[in-house]
């Protein structure tokens, strides 16, 4: 049920049983900045810029207002999509003005039946701002024509990078050979994308406010062969919690 394309319209967002409910999931910020995405070409003449299609002049202190975050987050969210390459970010007098990748490749009326029969021809489908990921590494290649490939079954790179970044304030990539690398050989071995949560969850919790130890807060630390250990150490340490224990675990060396 992933293939194919629905319309979605844009007065949704005027519908408080289901837009109003804060605060947004990443997901749910995403689909709202293609929602408010112009639709066409504008001139604004108090700012005197021109807006084009797929583009609009953001504020990350009305984000946050608006998906219930704080402005820290919603800065973080933006430069996250930044580096995937999912948009593109410009300053203005105004704001920044921010562009939606591929938007009218994605939102044009004839996309739909052109992206589907190429997926019959044996293509990966096509998603909207993400790229191809062949194997262990990240391949930043595109179609002749402008078009990105789909992020497999590696969307999980994305996901956990981004709970780390968001868990630390950092700005780890998960284009990053090295990092797509570790946490592909963590799947591997049977790892879950939960179970990365809770290593990252376990050792913020335990470095973060230790100098010495949160430079560590890094992928190469926390995704490596020690990773088990680190599971393993949370898992007991939820145990213990869980029988009023409050045990303090050192760092796996």
């Amino acid at each position: 049920m992933k293939n194919g394309w629905i319309k979605l319209y844009r007065q949704i967002c005027d519908n408080e049983f289901l837009w109003e409910d804060k605060p947004f999931s990443r997901g749910q910020a995403w689909i709202d900045l293609v929602l408010t995405a112009q639709r066409d070409e504008s001139f604004f003449y108090r700012q005197k810029i021109t807006v084009e299609r797929g583009q609009q002049i953001i504020v990350y202190n009305e984000l946050a207002e608006r998906w219930g975050w704080n402005k820290t987050r919603a800065y973080r969210f933006i430069i996250s999509l930044q580096e995937l390459k999912m948009v593109t970010l410009k300053k203005c007098r105004c704001g920044t003005l921010l562009t939606i990748e591929n938007y009218s490749f994605f939102q044009g009326d004839w996309n739909a039946k052109n992206v589907e029969q190429k997926r019959n021809e044996n293509w990966n489908a096509i998603e909207l701002g993400t790229q191809q990921v062949d194997g262990d590494d990240w391949n930043n290649n595109w179609t002749d024509n402008g078009t990105p490939y789909i992020l497999n079954r590696n969307k999980e790179y994305i996901y956990i990078v981004g709970y780390l970044n968001e868990k630390t304030g950092k700005s780890f990539k998960p284009t990053t050979k090295a990092t797509v690398s570790r946490i592909n050989a963590r799947l591997k071995e049977g790892f879950t994308p939960d179970d990365f949560k809770t290593v990252i969850d376990s050792r913020v919790d335990k470095w973060a406010n230790d100098p010495k130890m949160a430079e560590f807060l890094r992928p190469e630390t926390l995704f490596g062969t020690k990773f088990e250990g680190y599971l393993n150490a949370a898992n007991l340490d939820k145990k213990n919690i869980s029988k009023g224990k409050g045990i303090d675990y050192e760092p796996i060396k």
